[in-house]
């Protein structure tokens, strides 16, 4: 999508698969708590595991961070709260500008139980993942047979 500004440049803006963003707010809205298999083609090769939420996710990163911080769990732990803070921040001092993301829409994909299959490596095994929805160039319900 590209859309020209006031002063002749056209930006160029990635695009989101409508229908992915859909069945991602679909599973938030419904039951944050649930997952699905799906099957994801990215420039990084091919990723697949369960769908989960944003929320899942930072759950699943926040426990992963205190149980590798030691002394400083409580920081590590505290983190992923503290980029939402920023984040929402962010937003809101972005309002009505050119640069926020008014749709609503999500803009990342996130899975747990995740294995990467990239070229020349063997499958990567993923605790959770995290990946820009403009990465993605296909996807699946489903994951690969063994």
């Amino acid at each position: 999508m590209s859309n020209t500004e006031g002063n002749g440049i056209v930006v160029t803006e990635p695009i989101h698969d409508l229908y992915l963003q859909m069945l991602i707010k679909l599973l938030e809205h419904n039951d944050p708590g649930a997952s699905m298999s799906i099957t994801l083609s990215t420039n990084s090769g091919v990723i697949y595991g369960q769908l989960v939420t944003q929320e899942t996710w930072k759950g699943l990163w926040t426990e992963f961070l205190m149980a590798e911080g030691g002394v400083e769990a409580g920081v590590y732990g505290a983190f992923p709260d503290s980029v939402d803070s920023a984040l929402t921040k962010a937003l809101k001092e972005a309002e009505g500008s050119e640069q926020s993301e008014g749709d609503g829409l999500p803009r990342f994909v996130h899975l747990k139980s995740a294995t990467l299959v990239a070229p020349a490596t063997s499958r990567i095994a993923l605790p959770f993942w995290r990946g820009r929805l403009d990465s993605v160039s296909g996807w699946s319900i489903g994951k690969p047979a063994a």
